[in-house]
């Protein structure tokens, strides 16, 4: 399956601006113009691979980036089976990201363990830094609970 987009996306971000003469600092939107695309195959019910890439043009005249780039090559792992109720997810990738004149190469994984009948789930992302000229953690992690809506839906007949 082959996708390609765009859209307008606005990031957040702390700046310290000077006020009154008081050094003050603002969150402060910053607009973004994406295009991106995405190529998945699929290998069997439970394995994918997706090369997704996406850049970034920033759309503020100051305080932001001017271009991004990101380009991921990962695996889907899905529904792997641990007991007859409780499974597992994964999808390592490995990453390149390019901010302006910086970039880096990384390794993350998501993981998620979930239980067939219970809609709350746990997962966790890690993120390694591999070689990086980026300003950021080298190691970060989260862990997250999650809730899955499981419903379907379907037309309703007057």
């Amino acid at each position: 399956m082959l996708r390609v987009g765009t859209s307008f996306v606005y990031a957040f971000t702390k700046l310290n601006y000077t006020r009154n003469s008081e050094s003050v600092d603002i969150l402060t939107p910053q607009r973004f113009f994406i295009l991106n695309s995405l190529l998945n195959y699929k290998v069997s019910k439970k394995i994918n691979f997706t090369l997704f890439y996406i850049n970034g043009h920033g759309l503020e005249k100051r305080d932001q980036s001017d271009q991004a780039n990101f380009i991921t090559i990962r695996t889907g792992v899905n529904n792997l089976s641990l007991t007859d109720s409780i499974y597992i997810n994964f999808n390592p990738e490995i990453y390149f990201l390019q901010i302006d004149n910086n970039s880096g190469f990384y390794f993350a994984n998501t993981f998620a363990l979930k239980h067939k009948k219970i809609p709350f789930y746990i997962s966790s992302t890690l993120n390694q830094s591999i070689s990086t000229s980026i300003d950021a953690k080298p190691f970060d992690w989260n862990i997250g609970i999650n809730y899955s809506f499981r419903s379907t839906y379907s037309k309703k007949q007057n």
